[in-house]
């Protein structure tokens, strides 16, 4: 049950081999195991449907109201908040209707990848600021090449390893 990332489009313009491969799933989708409620979604600026109006940010929305699972973890490629130097580039502003989304819906954990790294993040509401309600961010990008260091410091950051990746 991936979800696909910017790796995946590298390759082609289409992520042929993503889809071909897992025999064309949708971008995004969700599923129940377990007593949890998993969601994919595709966070990639090729796809780029992360704003309200689109059709994964729509779907989501529907998703999220017939959620009736204790136990939500949504994952998609690309972390909202991260202090690595994938971080620098700002691709993460871009998820914050999603964010702000999955805060709403509340009881939710976020898993990404993209930094070669691991981040543990104090649960953050929609604006980003820490709040005991909100949605807790683990960044595992644990696969893939060796590891990446810290750049930036950030509060927030309940733990962190930039050394034992990869």
């Amino acid at each position: 049950d991936p979800a696909i990332g910017n790796h995946e489009y590298s390759y082609d313009a289409q992520a042929s081999g993503y889809f071909d491969y897992w025999d064309n799933v949708p971008h995004y989708y969700s599923y129940n195991a377990g007593g949890w409620h998993f969601i994919s979604l595709d966070s990639t600026n090729q796809y780029n449907q992360v704003a309200p109006g689109t059709g994964q940010y729509t779907w989501l929305q529907q998703d999220l109201a017939s959620d009736t699972a204790p136990c939500t973890l949504a994952y998609y490629h690309h972390p909202i908040y991260n202090v690595g130097p994938e971080g620098q580039f700002g691709d993460g502003t871009r998820l914050a209707p999603i964010w702000s989304l999955l805060v709403s819906h509340g009881g939710v954990l976020v898993l990404n990848g993209h930094d070669h790294d691991y981040q543990r993040w104090t649960p953050l509401d929609g604006s980003g600021n820490p709040n005991l309600n909100g949605v807790t961010e683990f960044v595992v990008g644990s696969g893939g090449h060796g590891h990446q260091a810290q750049v930036v410091s950030d509060s927030r950051l309940l733990a962190s390893d930039f050394t034992h990746y990869g």
